[in-house]
């Protein structure tokens, strides 16, 4: 458990010593004269490390033989059909159970929500009505799911879950935690913020265990003034433990904050074992693919998925919200397939009638900016689909990650230009997975090794700084990017991988 050291430290103070550059010579960050420093960074942070394998089986372990005590989340488990652990939750039961501080990195759809969960909930006082563990999630998605995954471990329980989270009502979230008085609180920086500090009705006196769930988008520049002042909160002298999750947690930026906000930390990693230089891992039941087309052509891609059999359910990823309507309306228009929209700025309502169809069936393709790729879970998708190509690799771990979940298998299909095949076997190297080659004949999705492409004489002499949308448009200069700033409570705006990686140009109306 830590104990925040910084008594008089402001929590822009601590956020400037979260982000501030390494030179050497510790943070940035000044605090009040006579206040006690902060920890001192080091260039390289080194942590206690458990690699778990995902594939390991150890003992033959229930539930119940791992720690599991509450009899009415044994019965829950069991109702949903989850009787064994995975090798995540295995690993990471006892230490998070005991207290211990931790780093959990480990790809999409691994467990890692009922990893950091269970071991929560036997550390909670039932007869206490105040909120004791709070997760963290930077999107309004993220915080809703997250609760709704432990409401159903503990319906039949004396423990309760809450949530407050932005996109609802403030108010009514409000009263509701006041007539529940939840142990545990899921919620989103900023709306956390406001109950807490602006209006003054949500106490957190009693909270001893903090979970930031997707730890490097909380800490990205919108959220991190938010997530911080919520930690900030917390510099009282109280033992509080701390979980950091995301499935690119090991990153500098985590890093650095763990060394701040940490004591002695567990970084618990699951991967193949593989040592792809650190790279995030992606579950080997995800086959990458390479489709090689025109730019003016890339929308036929989706029309060949579309027509393919089995009959796919794909989340289609673009850079921007205006971007997610125009191939909506085009896929519509032209090819007579239903598509719908999704970015953070439509109403909750759109959002999540999106996604229950999406679950449910009745709608196959999604057209989604990047608030699709975090931690929302869609049982039963088939197909990613980087008709935008993400900006770096963590970006695309994150959208491959939509699919393949809890040991499922899934597609992932990059459609790229021939002069842009190189920025994709650039992701590749780096997250150590092997490229196929993509086409399809008659019906059927046909995969081959890819051969490293040429460009084109033709895309060799377009301007780099044109582009199709992906239908008919005529060529035209590119417009600044568009960010999608609803999906959460800030975009990350990571360093990206190639100059050439830019958004693309809004599509003539």
């Amino acid at each position: 458990m830590s104990v925040l050291p910084l008594l008089s430290l402001t929590a822009s103070a601590l956020a400037l010593a979260v982000v501030a550059p390494l030179r050497g010579r510790g943070p940035l960050a000044r605090p009040h004269a006579g206040a006690r420093a902060p920890r001192a960074l080091c260039l390289e942070p080194a942590f206690e490390q458990l690699d778990v394998r995902p594939d390991s089986l150890g003992a033959p372990c229930d539930f119940t033989s791992l720690g599991v005590r509450i009899p009415t989340v044994l019965a829950a488990l069991e109702a949903q059909n989850i009787s064994t652990p995975n090798a995540l939750q295995r690993a990471a039961f006892a230490p998070l159970a005991s207290g211990r501080d931790a780093i959990l990195h480990a790809y999409t759809g691994s467990g890692k929500t009922l990893a950091f969960l269970l071991p929560l909930l036997e550390q909670l006082d039932a007869t206490s009505r105040e909120p004791q563990a709070l997760i963290l999630c930077p999107s309004r998605e993220l915080a809703f799911q997250t609760y709704r995954v432990a409401e159903s471990v503990l319906q039949h329980s004396a423990l309760r879950a809450g949530v407050a989270a932005g996109g609802a009502n403030a108010a009514r979230q409000m009263e509701k935690l006041r007539k529940e008085r939840p142990q545990l609180l899921v919620g989103t920086p900023g709306r956390v913020c406001e109950l807490a500090f602006e209006w003054r009705k949500l106490k957190l006196q009693r909270v001893r265990h903090l979970v930031v769930d997707e730890v490097d988008d909380a800490l990205q520049s919108g959220n991190l003034d938010a997530t911080v002042r919520v930690v900030a909160s917390f510099r009282d002298g109280r033992p509080l433990q701390i979980i950091f999750a995301s499935a690119t947690a090991d990153t500098p930026m985590v890093r650095r904050s763990a060394v701040q906000l940490l004591d002695s930390p567990l970084m618990i990693r699951l991967g193949r074992g593989e040592g792809n230089g650190g790279a995030p891992e992606l579950p080997q039941g995800i086959a990458h693919g390479l489709y090689v087309l025109p730019a003016q052509k890339h929308l036929e891609a989706i029309r060949q998925l579309a027509n393919s059999e089995p009959k796919p359910r794909c989340i289609i990823f673009v850079d921007s919200p205006h971007r997610a309507r125009i191939i909506c309306e085009k896929l519509a228009s032209s090819y007579n397939i239903d598509a719908a929209p999704l970015y953070g700025q439509q109403e909750r309502e759109q959002k999540v009638d999106v996604m229950r169809k999406l679950v449910e069936g009745k709608l196959h393709f999604v057209v989604s900016t990047e608030m699709g790729a975090r931690g929302l879970d869609i049982p039963g998708l088939t197909h990613v689909v980087n008709l935008d190509l993400p900006t770096d690799h963590q970006h695309y771990v994150h959208r491959a990650g939509r699919t393949g979940r809890a040991g499922a298998n899934g597609t992932v299909i990059s459609v790229v230009a021939p002069n842009r095949v190189f920025v994709v076997e650039k992701l590749a190297k780096k997250l150590g997975v092997q490229l196929e080659s993509v086409s399809f004949k008659g019906g059927k999705q046909v995969a081959a090794p890819a051969k490293r492409a040429r460009p084109s004489a033709t895309s060799a002499k377009r301007s780099p700084r044109t582009r199709s949308v992906g239908g008919a448009d005529a060529q035209r200069p590119r417009a600044k990017p568009v960010r999608d700033r609803g999906a959460s409570e800030a975009v990350p705006t990571g360093r990206r991988e190639d100059r050439l990686m830019r958004s693309p140009r809004k599509a003539r109306p």
